[in-house]
């Protein structure tokens, strides 16, 4: 028997057994995005909240590879793109641009951060 791929096994997945408990992707993921909207504050499209779950796992990946996360990337790709291709007009991020970023230096090294993900560090009281 051939071992499935990262890509067939997050595919399978995702159209398959979770489908089948969670329902229709697009109205699942834009229930998340409604929930977390509430938590946060302040507005987030289904999309970013399936982008900010890929920014978890490419977290996680820092500590090296777990085949786990990469078929969770690769299925949150997936759902990303069925919510995509079911949404008129197509999902619009709602987050900062990167126009709106600055350049940091940390323990993890250089990287980009936007005022919105220092206010989310900062804790609810920012959105206040």
């Amino acid at each position: 028997m051939t071992k499935e791929t990262v890509c067939q096994e997050a595919e399978r997945i995702i159209n398959g057994q979770r489908q089948q408990d969670y329902g229709d992707t697009a109205q699942n993921w834009n229930r998340i995005a409604e929930l977390w909207s509430a938590y946060l504050g302040t507005k987030i499209s289904a999309l970013d909240a399936i982008n900010l779950l890929l920014l978890m796992k490419v977290s996680r990946a820092k500590r090296g590879y777990h085949r786990d996360s990469y078929v969770d990337t690769a299925g949150y790709a997936g759902l990303a793109e069925k919510i995509n291709s079911a949404e008129q007009p197509k999902a619009q991020a709602v987050l900062p641009s990167i126009h709106d970023t600055h350049v940091y230096t940390g323990p993890m090294g250089a990287g980009l951060v936007t005022d919105h993900m220092k206010a989310m560090a900062a804790g609810p009281k920012a959105f206040a």
